[in-house]
């Protein structure tokens, strides 16, 4: 009998024991508060790294495709991939090999011609986002379907055509003779390397909402998503309403900023306010605003 008197005695013991090192409500609500405090200071942090790391991968994409441009510049004359290079059967376009058909052969991926920060659409609407780009020399119409010839078949591939954006005053050159944007579309006539004075100072591709560039508007605003691509602020104007204002760090892709590759081959991130209008410049034209040279007879590039 006295020892069962022990054993139940131990057992309280035992049990009182449990109880004090048990934790409280208060202590319970104490650790969610601090938990709850670290994910608010780090969830950010986590979103910063992910974008810096998209940032990185975009730029590694550019370097990739400044390498194939080199090596398409080395191999044609030294000159540059046009907008374009149409088969013509009679009075018939077969196709348009842009200046993506014309380096993909010196890369071996489509896929560096992708953002993976740019916004993306239904990829189901070919005629929105994706270009139909057949293989070297291969009409169009041979392995791409579809109204407008927007899905491949046969070999094809797609490339995004509102994500980079190629450098308008570098896939065309008029020679002085002023033609209008529809006759060089058709009758491209690209730069020569011997034209650029400063290759590592005039932007070949950027991040862009449209794939042509002709004013740093579009790499600016490189996350508009409004149907209208070929608006462009103009410094000082008062955009529609709905339509990003200038320096709007809502549309641009990288931490504030854009990824821009240049005519030499490398590739380099620059903020958005470095992109804009230099105000010295203002009056010399559209084609000059930025504080970066687009155009090859930019005398800042003499």
């Amino acid at each position: 009998m006295e020892n069962l008197k022990k054993v139940c005695r131990g057992k309280s013991k035992s049990s009182s024991v449990n109880r004090v090192n048990a934790f409280t409500l208060i202590e319970l609500l104490v650790v969610i508060a601090i938990i709850a405090i670290l994910a608010a200071i780090l969830f950010p942090v986590f979103a910063q790294a992910r974008a810096k790391a998209r940032q990185t991968a975009c730029l590694s994409n550019q370097k990739q495709i400044g390498t194939g441009l080199t090596m398409y510049v080395q191999d044609y004359d030294e000159t540059y991939p046009c907008i374009n290079r149409g088969l013509i059967t009679g009075n018939t376009t077969a196709f348009f090999m842009m200046w993506t058909a014309q380096v993909q052969p010196y890369i071996k991926n489509t896929q560096v011609f992708e953002c993976p920060s740019a916004i993306k659409d239904d990829k189901s609407a070919w005629d929105k986002d994706f270009i139909c780009m057949p293989p070297v020399g291969v009409p169009r119409g041979n392995v791409c379907t579809g109204t407008g010839f927007f899905i491949p078949i046969n070999g094809a591939f797609q490339v995004p055509w509102k994500q980079y954006g190629v450098n308008e005053h570098m896939v065309f050159d008029d020679d002085g003779t002023g033609r209008s944007f529809g006759d060089r579309i058709d009758n491209p006539n690209p730069m020569t390397l011997a034209k650029v004075a400063r290759p590592a100072e005039i932007p070949f591709l950027a991040d862009s909402s449209h794939c042509l560039i002709p004013t740093l508007d579009r790499v600016m605003h490189a996350n508009m998503t409004h149907n209208e691509f070929y608006y462009i602020v103009a410094p000082g104007a008062t955009p529609p309403a709905g339509y990003p204002k200038r320096l709007d760090p809502s549309v641009t892709r990288h931490s504030s900023g854009a990824n821009l590759l240049f005519s030499d081959g490398h590739a380099k991130w620059y903020s958005q306010g470095g992109l804009d209008v230099d105000p010295a410049r203002v009056p010399l034209g559209d084609q000059r605003w930025s504080k970066i040279p687009l155009r090859p007879d930019d005398d800042r590039a003499q």
